[in-house]
This record gives structure tokens, C-alpha cells and sequence, in this order.
């Protein structure tokens, strides 16, 4: 998995996990705004069917979030029983 960003605030802006809220860039005193953190992403893409995953990844076999998050299919998809 890579995480998108720096880990650091622009511009005072704090990024709030808005499922579990661990603070996931800037530092404490910015305003707030809110994303998905690494862990709540990947539980989050879990849910979905691992056909629907399958069809939207890339070439190279791993879905991109929009927050920059990037995960391996089988880091997300349960193996087939």
C-alpha cells in the first residue's frame, strides 16, 4: 500500500479519518477536514464484491483511491473458498 501525500498539513489543514478519526495529515490547531485512513480504506474495500474490485484495478493488478491510497487485490480481496 502507498499513502498518498506527505504526511504533512498544507496550509494549516488538518485530514481527519471521518470513519474512525485518527488524524491522517497536518498537525493539531489547522482547520479540519475530513478523508479515510489507510486502515478504514482498506476495511471499507473489503465490503465490496471482489468482481467489482477485479474490474475497476489497474494493469497491474491494484485499485487506486482517490485519496492517493493504493492497494494490491489480494490485500483487499478475501480468497475464494
Amino acid at each position: 500500500m502507498d499513502a498518498g501525500g506527505s504526511g504533512e498539513g498544507e496550509g494549516g489543514l488538518v485530514v481527519v479519518c471521518a470513519w474512525c478519526g485518527v488524524a491522517v495529515r497536518g498537525q493539531a490547531g489547522g482547520a479540519i477536514s475530513h478523508g479515510i485512513c489507510p486502515d478504514c480504506a482498506r476495511l471499507f474495500l473489503r465490503r465490496l464484491p471482489a468482481a467489482y474490485l477485479a474490474s475497476i484495478a489497474d494493469g497491474d493488478g491494484s485499485v487506486t483511491l482517490f485519496s492517493g491510497y493504493r492497494f494490491r487485490l489480494d490485500e483487499v480481496c478475501p480468497p475464494s473458498e
